[in-house]
């Protein structure tokens, strides 16, 4: 863990997940056409208009290392507390420099220049999130949630929806049954459900409006729970 008012308590790096950043996990070159008309078809480079072909070099020709490096650090500084937020982005810059240094590793055919892009730049930020937190002991006041001003209690006994989509009915789950999105969706409540386990209940995130609301930036995103256990 990082504390925001002590440099000398930063942690081992080592400790942090390796990122890697690679020409596989993105295309680096695409063929764009303006979308003509309204389809229910999947578009393909026959329908009409103008190609036009975006490479990733144009792309990082405006976001080089170091502009990425303090865009990134200015993000994380922007999600702690305003009134530390002037004193700590030099510590939270430097500390963004020894992660990309220490634990971004490039795979041939591509560059470290590409952490500019949201697949990299976002799970950066949501590590050093996470390892950075407020040094109480200096006197900075700890995180705490945000309750809903006007609905500080939500209740699976709220949820009632129709779907089309498959659902299995479930034994420990709040709601009677579970609405599956993909294969190990099934599999998870198929071991949730198993007697000889330690959950004593659950339910899937379908429909409870069960979300954590961020700030990025001054733009308000929201992060879903996939599943609250008990």
């Amino acid at each position: 863990m990082f504390t925001t008012s002590n440099a000398k308590s930063w942690p081992i790096l080592t400790n942090f997940p390796v990122l890697y950043v690679s020409p596989a996990n993105a295309p680096t070159e695409v063929i764009v056409k303006p979308a003509s008309g309204v389809t229910t078809e999947k578009p393909t480079r026959l329908w009409p208009g103008e190609e036009k072909l975006e490479t990733r070099g144009e792309f990082l020709k405006g976001h080089r290392l170091q502009t990425s490096i303090f865009e990134i650090a200015s993000e994380i500084t922007g999600k702690l507390a305003p009134e530390t937020r002037p004193f700590v982005f030099p510590q939270v810059l430097e500390i963004t420099k020894r992660y990309v240094e220490k634990r971004v590793k490039v795979k041939p055919g591509a560059t470290l220049d590409e952490i500019a892009l949201r697949r990299y730049s976002d799970p950066i930020i949501s590590r050093l999130c996470d390892a950075i937190q407020p040094d109480v002991t200096a006197g900075e006041g700890p995180l705490l949630p945000r309750i809903e001003r006007y609905r500080q209690y939500g209740s699976t006994s709220e949820v009632r929806f129709s779907t089309l989509k498959e659902a299995f009915g479930s034994v420990k789950s709040h709601v009677s049954h579970v609405v599956v999105d993909s294969g190990w969706e099934h599999k998870i409540s198929f071991e949730l459900d198993k007697p000889d386990n330690s959950v004593v209940a659950y339910v899937k995130n379908d429909h409870l409006d069960f979300t954590i609301h961020m700030n990025r930036n001054m733009r308000f995103t929201r992060t879903i729970q996939t599943s609250l256990f008990d």
